[in-house]
């Protein structure tokens, strides 16, 4: 930072605007022939109080009066350890939330899981309830033969035991030999041994069916246990997504929060909103100082400008003018019109106009002088 001479500081507490120091050509104004004049002054566009944005003790400052200063340069800091906690504990938040809400979709995807796993064995269950209703269906097909071969073994015995009881009479008559009745005899055995045989077939088949059927139904329970397992886990899932959901909700803020604090923490330091000089300061090293309260007045040094206030005719023949010069200190510059302010002021009912300088200007900010034309 550079400090300018005393004369030119003084000179832009006065006022806003901009001064370039620079070689600049100097000629009597009676060398220049004009017709018109009027009062006129330089102003900065530029004419900033720098204010606090936080309620804090001023730790350090870093200008003083008429140190030049670039945009951005600190001004001032303040002592923000309480704003410094209030970050850190954001963020603390933030990555909490962060965390869980990891946790939250992992546990989603573990729900997920659960419901395809629960799907795959309700899947299973129906279909080994399914096998089950087939082997049913079979073993009532092997009843009903079972059951038809029985049938027929016992209309055999009961022809085998007509035909023994014939042979026997026909045997008492002598009608027949003894082997013939034998074989009457080993005919019946034979079609009992059948009978016998396809009534344990039968009870074998029957108890097949009663297993077969014990197996379905417990099959059957399965599936609908894996049903209500898979409208559960379904549940569950829907609890884990709207926990995200708050979670995701919950880092939103969080991270607002977080936002809101580094803001607070960077504005912590007064910087320089744009170049210029500092013309005044109004706070001490250890002040406290409020939110909004004003600790510099930084004025531009560049883009200034010539304001006066001109009547109807003075406007008139000035927009015809082939040259306008601003005049002080005998120093004669070249400017030229910027712009109209479009209201009418003062019972002399002038207009303000604003010049800008043609070339570089050497006066200070707030300097009085003429517009001629």
């Amino acid at each position: 930072m550079n400090r300018l001479p005393a004369v030119l500081m003084m000179a832009l507490v006065f006022a806003s605007g901009d001064v370039i120091a620079n070689e600049v050509t100097e000629t009597n104004q009676s060398s220049v022939g004009t017709l018109h004049s009027a009062p006129a002054s330089i102003i900065s566009l530029k004419n900033s109080l720098v204010s606090a944005e936080v309620a804090a003790n001023i730790e350090r400052i870093h200008v003083d009066v008429g140190d030049t200063v670039k945009l951005g340069d600190e001004l001032a800091h303040l002592d923000c350890r309480e704003y410094d906690a209030n970050l850190e504990q954001a963020q603390a938040n933030v990555k909490t939330i962060e965390a869980q809400k990891k946790s939250a979709e992992s546990l989603v995807q573990t729900r997920l899981s659960d419901i395809q796993a629960s799907k795959a064995n309700e899947a299973l269950s129906e279909a080994q309830a399914q096998a089950e209703r087939s082997r049913i269906s079979v073993a009532h097909s092997q009843y009903s033969a079972a059951k038809a071969r029985l049938e027929a073994e016992q209309a055999k015995c009961l022809l085998a035991n007509i035909e023994l009881q014939r042979a026997r009479n026909l045997r008492q008559q002598r009608a027949i030999s003894q082997q013939e009745l034998d074989t009457a005899q080993t005919t019946l055995q034979v079609a009992q041994a059948e009978c016998r045989a396809v009534e344990s077939s039968l009870i074998a088949v029957k108890a097949n069916i009663a297993t077969a059927e014990a197996t379905a139904s417990a099959a059957t329970a399965m599936v609908k246990s894996q049903e209500a397992k898979t409208l559960a886990a379904k549940s569950n899932l829907d609890v884990a997504k709207t926990n995200v959901s708050i979670f995701a909700a919950t880092l939103l803020a969080a991270e607002a929060r977080y936002k809101t604090e580094s803001l607070m923490v960077s504005r912590c330091t007064l910087s320089a909103p744009f170049d210029g000089q500092i013309v005044n300061r109004m706070v001490q090293q250890g002040q406290r100082i409020a939110t909004g309260e004003k600790a510099f007045q930084l004025l531009s040094i560049q883009d200034a400008e010539v304001v006066a206030s001109l009547s109807a005719n003075e406007l008139d023949s000035l927009q015809k003018a082939k040259t306008i010069y601003f005049t002080a200190d005998d120093k004669q510059l070249e400017v030229s019109l910027r712009s109209i302010v479009a209201t009418v002021t003062g019972q002399a009912s002038t207009q303000e106009i604003r010049l800008k300088f043609t070339q570089e200007n050497v006066l200070p900010i707030g300097k009085n002088g003429r517009v001629s034309w």
